[in-house]
């Protein structure tokens, strides 16, 4: 169930307006797009964030913004190397790497204000020159993992938008992490799916571990009830689960890629390339996207708005958008 890592090669927008530090608001809010629409084509697969009524992307160079409304294209940030990136209130959060393509090292996670060459361009991580291991937004923080160059623990740290202040954060994390309001979500190096508290770091949820050969991929959590995908004897299975309850299969054959989104938990089928829907209930399945032969489906997200993906084909790279309401 473990996702490839995206290549980023190629360029993605040629034509667009370079505007360095000045970005539309990010804290706009998020626009229903309707019926299935194609938001971005690339010869490559690129890395992309959604902030307000706009889609943030970049190619692994620059970041790029793109109306969700208009469609106007504005090149951001300008930088060597930016990997992993995201944005919180109006501030781009992002890695940056030194200038060697070949080699690149992350030299530091920065808070971007929009004014690079003055105070408020923030370098904040208290080890500089870690390679990045991961990247995660969260309504009342930002969390990073970096790997030290002599390969010893992977440092785990938070950054509070409020006070400026960062400090560790440890979570022991071995998959990405879902949040909601309050909490983080996330499979632990035992495979145990695992709730904290975004604030006091407080442990309020661990199951029994699973196999330690296969990490289960979480694709969402609301309050007390989780949604995850996990392997059984034959498939991986989408499960739901409360902090208190048993788990409850609601479908089978189901690829690590999906997200929470309203009413409606969005994956992609193990046997095909096909973007699925569900009701939280396990009813009202539907395919919401096919993706045909020869191609792939990833990179699945949702606001309260929205549901986004990306598609890769022989042909390149389309990442679209599709409103949660629309059946």
């Amino acid at each position: 169930m473990r996702i490839a890592p995206i290549v980023l090669l190629a360029s993605c927008v040629y034509t667009s307006q370079d505007t360095d530090g000045q970005w539309t608001a990010l804290t706009e809010p998020c626009v229903p797009l309707g019926e299935t629409r194609v938001l971005l084509r690339s010869p490559q697969s690129v890395v992309f964030s959604v902030a307000g009524a706009t889609l943030l992307y970049s190619e692994g160079v620059d970041i790029s913004q793109r109306s969700l409304v208009t469609d106007e294209d504005r090149v951001v940030i300008r930088s060597d190397h930016v990997t992993l990136f995201g944005s919180v209130d109006n501030d781009l959060v992002y890695f940056e790497s030194d200038g060697d393509r070949e080699h690149p090292v992350p030299i530091d996670v920065v808070v971007d204000h929009g004014a690079r060459s003055s105070s408020r361009y923030e370098r904040i991580s208290p080890h500089p020159g870690h390679i990045a291991a991961g990247l995660a937004f969260a309504p009342h923080g930002t969390y990073w993992w970096t790997i030290p160059p002599d390969s010893q623990p992977i440092e785990e740290w938070r950054w509070d938008p409020e006070t400026d202040a960062v400090t560790p954060f440890p979570t022991d994390r071995r998959s990405i992490v879902r949040s909601d309001d309050a909490s983080l979500f996330y499979f632990d190096s035992l495979n145990r799916p695992t709730v904290r508290s975004q604030t006091t770091g407080e442990l309020h949820f661990v199951q029994a571990a699973g196999p330690v050969d296969i990490t289960p991929f979480p694709l969402g959590i609301d309050g007390d009830e989780l949604f995850y995908v996990d392997d059984d004897a034959t498939s991986a299975v989408l499960v739901a689960r409360s902090f208190g309850g048993d788990q409850r299969v609601l479908t089978r054959d189901v690829s690590a890629a999906g997200a929470l989104g309203g009413a409606f938990i969005y994956f992609v089928a193990s046997q095909t390339t096909d973007l699925e829907q569900i009701a939280r209930d396990g009813s009202s399945a539907r395919t919401v996207f096919a993706g045909g032969f020869n191609s792939r489906v990833f990179d699945v997200t949702t606001d309260a708005c929205n549901v986004y993906w990306q598609h890769l084909t022989m042909d390149g790279a389309a990442i679209y958008g599709r409103s949660l309401d629309v059946l």
